[in-house]
């Protein structure tokens, strides 16, 4: 069954990329481009791994996508009934003339707003670096740099922290991270190569210290998937969406999966995660566990905890624990299975909806992700100078990417950590993005102040 799972999928993924206009960057396109990928893994493993896949499984997974799509193709088609109404008699074009001005405004600032904004970074990172020592340290770490990861991600298994200080600065850092980085990537696609613009990528290296020091894999996913989603979504804005770059966006996408691959082999051999095992089993069993987990998920439930949404709402029964609530302390790892030579405990997103909601609960959830990311992706495609919204949809995409291997919406959406990201990106926009495309914006007198220079032909 694993083989006609796989040819399932790969058909689907055919269906969503016509259906989606042809468009590689479609929400529904990239989730069964997933699956497809983790059943690919699961299909070339199946003789090592001895597992069987059920019928029951294969028609879950993909009426969840399928519902998913539908959700998707019915808002996809009312959005864009609505702005043929609503530029109805005349052609509307993403890169009209009333557009370009601010389009092809580079976005340059001072440097020593760069270095002040670097240098404040830095000072994060080593309090952080010296928490995550402290850490380790307390989960047993006898002394020394070298095994400090191996310790410090046992300590966060068994719900030790860095501090709520070190976590507010890692949530700054992926902030200024992510803004200097669209900056970057607007500068570079838009009005090409500067020198000056190399200070735009300090944040993201800063930020992916704060990674390494986290110990998890997961971050590098958020990271790779957010760059990868601007920066295709602002080239073909500038190619005004042409569905012949799907090639390119499809190679970027690969040499984009190729270094998390890499990432994920060294974090874990930093942290003597895989150490005795090749990189090909360790990415094997990451990628493609989740179907044959999933199948025993399928066959074997488990049993109800009592807690309504206690897989995928912990943050919000951390929350309630926080207001004095007797709430237990809820583990986001699930349990593991086992097949011949191998065990894990990765089932994709459908078990934690499944789990907490029932089968009419996850259908109902993947076709509310499908509306919301068809909404949010339709109008960043259509409105190229929704900058803001681009960012936020990049960073979401994190879920689209990571779905075939578990859920990252609910976890990662209801929490506090979401809602400071959004404040600290939303800071950091306003300063250093938005009063630097619209000028007429009131500055005071020595605050962030952007230098502007346009194109030829264009207003200022």
């Amino acid at each position: 069954m694993i083989y006609i799972l796989f040819i399932a999928l790969l058909v689907l993924t055919g269906v969503a990329f016509v259906a989606g206009n042809r468009n590689i960057l479609s929400p529904w396109t990239i989730v069964c481009a997933m699956f497809t990928l983790s059943a690919f893994f699961a299909m070339i493993n199946v003789n090592k791994w001895g597992y069987t896949i059920d019928a029951a499984t294969v028609l879950i997974i993909l009426s969840a996508l399928a519902v998913f799509g539908v959700a998707h193709q019915l808002i996809l088609h009312f959005m864009e009934k609505r702005r043929a109404v609503i530029y109805r008699g005349r052609t509307f074009c993403p890169m009209s003339k009333c557009r370009t001005a601010v389009l092809h405004t580079p976005i340059q600032l001072p440097i020593t707003q760069m270095l002040l904004v670097c240098g404040v970074l830095f000072v994060m990172l080593l309090f952080y670096f010296y928490k995550t020592y402290q850490l380790s340290l307390t989960a047993g770490n006898p002394g020394g740099l070298s095994s400090m990861l191996k310790y410090v991600r046992e300590a966060v298994l068994n719900f030790g922290t860095i501090g709520k200080l070190g976590n507010i600065f890692a949530v700054i850092a992926q902030a200024a991270g992510y803004v200097f980085s669209f900056i970057f990537l607007y500068n570079l696609i838009w009005c090409g190569w500067k020198w000056q613009d190399i200070l735009l990528a300090v944040p993201l290296v800063i930020l992916m210290a704060f990674r390494v020091l986290s110990a998890a894999r997961d971050g590098f996913i958020i990271d790779i998937a957010y760059l990868l989603i601007v920066g295709c979504v602002l080239y073909q804005q500038k190619k005004r969406w042409n569905y012949w770059n799907t090639v390119k966006i499809i190679l970027l996408g690969a040499a984009a999966l190729c270094l998390f691959l890499v990432i994920f082999r060294l974090t874990g051999l930093m942290k003597d995660s895989g150490t005795g095992t090749s990189m090909f089993s360790s990415i094997s069993k990451y990628i493609g566990f989740s179907i044959p987990g999933f199948n025993d998920y399928v066959l074997n439930p488990r049993a109800d905890t009592g807690y309504f949404g206690d897989h995928t709402l912990l943050s919000v029964y951390s929350v309630l624990r926080q207001l004095g609530l007797d709430l237990p302390q809820l583990s986001i790892h699930h349990d593991f299975v086992a097949f011949p030579g191998i065990e894990s405990n990765v089932y994709s997103c459908l078990r934690r909806y499944i789990e907490d909601y029932g089968y009419l609960g996850m259908y109902v959830i993947m076709a509310g992700l499908g509306a919301l990311y068809s909404a949010l992706f339709h109008t960043v495609q259509s409105r190229p100078d929704s900058n803001f919204l681009l960012i936020v949809y990049a960073n979401l995409s994190y879920s689209l990417f990571m779905c075939a291997i578990d859920d990252q919406f609910l976890l990662y959406v209801f929490s506090t950590t979401f809602l400071y990201l959004m404040i600290f990106i939303g800071a950091f926009y306003y300063f250093f993005v938005y009063r630097c495309l619209h000028p007429k914006a009131p500055v005071a007198q020595g605050s962030f102040v952007c230098q502007m220079r346009r194109e030829a032909g264009g207003k200022g």
